[in-house]
């Protein structure tokens, strides 16, 4: 079963963020309609490899669902302007999207993203305060989000607003974040990835 680039999202963050890193993130789906975070974050400058994983179907294949094998490095990450059909086709991905856009030098827009605030919380105002709360310079004008950096984060509270997305979204910011990041209603993870804080914690190790 071809993993989901959803939640391989955290991680290909989590690494193009740290200044020293390298991931594998294994079985990875690839398929066209489900990679928009993938090439999203490749044009702002993620070193992401993509390795071809035996017995399944290599991207741009007739059959089959496209599957790799991802491998992501620290990156030198470079602001994006993301349109409302990109943020469309990658809208759960948008709050890890933001925290990268924090890192990346230059200012980030991601359009039309006012569907944010119908998801599991106001997800865009839990992006907002959240990664504010860390230190990131960002701001909504409209349906849009705007994010400057890079900007270093700086540990504090940081509340989900029992959010899976932004749960996982803040517990990455805190892998880069100086001093103690404190993620309130953590559980809330468990909706899209129940292994996630033990994942975090093996790649902390």
């Amino acid at each position: 079963i071809p993993g989901d680039p959803s939640a391989a999202a955290f991680w290909l963050v989590a690494a193009a963020i740290h200044p020293d890193a390298e991931l594998v993130i294994r079985n990875v789906g690839v398929n066209p309609t489900r990679r928009a975070v993938i090439d999203l974050l490749s044009r702002m400058g993620a070193r992401i490899e993509e390795r071809p994983v035996a017995g399944h179907a290599p991207r741009g294949a007739d059959v089959g669902e496209p599957v790799a094998d991802l491998v992501v490095r620290t990156s030198e990450l470079e602001a994006i302007d993301v349109s409302p059909a990109e943020v469309a086709a990658a809208i759960d991905e948008i709050p890890i999207l933001c925290l990268a856009a924090s890192q990346a030098r230059g200012r980030s827009t991601i359009r039309g993203a006012g569907e944010l605030r119908h998801k599991e919380s106001d997800r865009l105002a839990g992006i907002i305060a959240g990664l504010s709360a860390l230190g990131a310079k960002l701001e909504v004008d409209g349906d849009d989000i705007v994010v400057h950096g890079p900007t270093p984060l700086l540990g504090a509270p940081a509340d989900s607003l029992d959010d899976h997305r932004l749960a996982m979204t803040f517990a990455v910011a805190g892998l880069v974040a100086s001093g103690r990041t404190t993620v309130g209603r953590p559980s809330s993870a468990a909706i899209s990835y129940p292994g996630f804080f033990t994942d975090l914690e093996r790649i902390r190790a």
